[in-house]
């Protein structure tokens, strides 16, 4: 993509992100990034969800050297998220909470983080949030993600949060 006028945005532990034009383009594999495979295919079938990132094409290839499926997936550009947004969503993130651990605090934990997020989604409707926190609770459960709901996965529509990556990927 690089060759073909693309350039660097920026990456993580199991993707690269590029921008082409109006475009932004995550690269990975689904084998090191399950987590990334479900909220995607969520995001697919959401697309109304005004937080989600509207997926405008994904191209797969065959990574012949490295003997894995790589994706490259065309999404909307987005812009960073505020700084009270920043500070906002780490004071939550940083109540030390284990997601599983009680019912109760993870009760707490979502009232507060869907707080945060409603006062910082002018677009987005209490419903469509809870719709995607109820896909994020029910994935941690069942798959046992670890969450990577830092302010880096938010990004900004404009007056609207949407979140890019919700889940740190197994490099295992």
């Amino acid at each position: 993509f690089i060759k073909l006028g693309a350039s660097k945005l920026g990456g993580g532990s199991s993707a690269d992100v590029l921008q082409q034009g109006s475009h932004v383009i995550k690269i990975f594999a689904p084998i090191n990034d399950a987590g990334m495979t479900r909220y995607l295919s969520f995001c697919l079938q959401n697309q109304k969800n005004p937080f989600t990132p509207k997926i405008e094409k994904i191209l797969r290839s065959w990574a012949i050297d490295e003997d894995r499926w790589i994706y490259a997936v065309f999404m909307e550009k987005l812009e960073e998220s505020s700084p009270s947004f920043t500070r906002d969503i780490n004071s939550v993130l940083t109540l030390g909470l284990k997601f599983g651990e009680s019912k109760k605090k993870d009760d707490q934990f979502y009232t507060k983080f869907k707080d945060i997020l409603m006062k910082y989604s002018k677009n987005g409707s209490e419903k469509e949030l809870k719709d995607i926190i109820a896909f994020l609770r029910g994935a941690m459960k069942k798959y046992k993600y670890e969450v990577d709901f830092g302010p880096q996965n938010w990004m900004m529509r404009g007056k609207q949060l949407v979140l890019i990556d919700p889940f740190w990927p197994d490099m295992e």
